[in-house]
């Protein structure tokens, strides 16, 4: 394993986690915030400008069987090494950037297509202060946000 090498599937992850929508760039990042926020995120990170928006939420990361299992081994073995889970953070991050032309659109002009990538990871932390990280590659998360988002902005009368 190298530190900071991709992953091997690393085209088909960002392909699975991009949409390309209809639309003004400010607009829909003023709409994913609306769509972080019922899911029950708070943003941690914003610029329009830069086609980035970030947050978190935080979740209890115990599971009793881990725990279980931790005091088992304990027991057999010393307390020293009983280690589980306790807290865990998950992080969205959503970037967008304008496809085509890198010039502004002038006013009443057609929507361009943007761009929008939404990735998730978490941050575990367990009872002896260790913390590692987990990308969360799972297709039902992003598809669970364009959802919300596609419904958001239709409700806005927006396409998407």
């Amino acid at each position: 394993m190298q530190i900071g090498k991709p992953p091997e599937q690393a085209a088909q992850i960002r392909e699975a986690e991009t949409r390309r929508l209809q639309g003004d760039e400010a607009t829909l990042l003023a709409e994913a915030t609306q769509v972080m926020q019922d899911l029950g995120y708070t943003v941690s990170e914003s610029s329009a400008g830069a086609g980035v928006l970030a947050g978190t939420k935080s979740r209890d990361a115990t599971e009793a069987g881990q725990v279980a299992g931790a005091i088992v081994m304990a027991v057999l073995f010393g307390a020293a090494n009983a280690r589980w889970d306790t807290d865990q953070m998950i992080r969205l991050t959503v970037t967008t950037w304008p496809e085509g032309s890198a010039v502004p659109l002038p006013p009443g002009a057609a929507p361009r297509t943007v761009a929008m990538r939404v990735s998730f990871e978490r941050l575990i932390g367990d009872n002896r202060g260790m913390v590692r990280h987990e990308a969360l590659n799972a297709p039902e998360l992003q598809r669970e946000f364009f959802e919300k988002l596609g419904q958001s902005l239709a409700a806005q009368g927006s396409a998407v």
